[in-house]
């Protein structure tokens, strides 16, 4: 899902970016510190969901969105403001805007708010509910996916080429039927077959590389995000159960 943030306060705009590429439904992040900006985005860049603050330099939220064609507009936009004024919702209201949040949202509720915009975004671009049945064939693909070449780099956006879905609906399915993002999923994979090459007494560098992380620190967080255990940890402590067995 490609999102746009637009407000002129850096730290309203970090802590959206924080909880968006935390969610794992991002794909592509964009900026705005004021209306022309968005302006400017909008026209360039396919964008699905937008955070749109009320008050910004030049143009607010809602007069950026009236100074772009409608077919250029987000498939969800959500009004960010510290303003609880009706006539504000009443404008975002006749704008096509879905959602209202009020400053400061909760990591909570913006959550919530980015779960129900997949999902209309999904719905839009394929006409197909997320509880039919075609939605988990398309999950069975992925998984298949994903198995044979866990040792690679995974985004989504390649998985969803590869199946011939969007990326939107793919991500959007992943929550659904798994309950999970498409990340923690791959992660979660990648740490297994990890864990399995630990066992086998491959070293802690040579099994992050052999599922795909460059960067062992990052894969030593991920792993202990998953097993509650430091992938040294891990391995001292299957090593001496090994050792326990062999001398009984």
């Amino acid at each position: 899902m490609r999102i746009l943030i637009a407000d002129d306060e850096p730290i309203v705009r970090r802590g959206l970016r924080a909880v968006c590429e935390s969610s794992g439904l991002a794909t592509t992040v964009f900026e705005a510190a004021d209306g022309r900006r968005v302006v400017e985005l909008l026209t360039q860049e396919t964008i699905d969901l937008a955070f749109l603050d009320v008050c910004m330099p030049y143009l607010g939220g809602l007069d950026a969105l009236e100074h772009v064609a409608p077919e250029r507009r987000p498939a969800v936009n959500v009004i960010v403001s510290g303003y609880g004024e009706f006539e504000y919702a009443q404008r975002a209201i006749r704008l096509g805007v879905m959602e209202y949040l009020l400053k400061p949202a909760g990591a909570t509720e913006i959550r919530d708010v980015l779960s129900r915009s997949v999902e209309r975004i999904a719905k839009a671009e394929t006409g197909v509910s997320l509880s039919s049945a075609e939605g988990q064939d398309v999950i069975a693909q992925a998984v298949r996916y994903i198995e044979t070449r866990v040792s690679e780099r995974l985004r989504l956006q390649d998985v969803a080429a590869a199946i011939h879905v969007s990326p939107t609906y793919l991500a959007a399915l992943f929550r659904k039927k798994m309950q999970m993002t498409f990340l923690e999923y791959v992660h979660m994979r990648k740490v297994e077959a990890a864990a399995a090459l630990l066992r086998k007494g491959v070293r802690i560098m040579d099994a992050a590389h052999s599922v795909g992380f460059e960067d062992v620190r990052h894969f030593a967080e991920i792993f202990e995000r998953h097993t509650g255990l430091h992938p040294r940890v891990y391995l001292n402590r299957f090593l001496g159960l090994a050792r326990e067995v062999e001398w009984n």
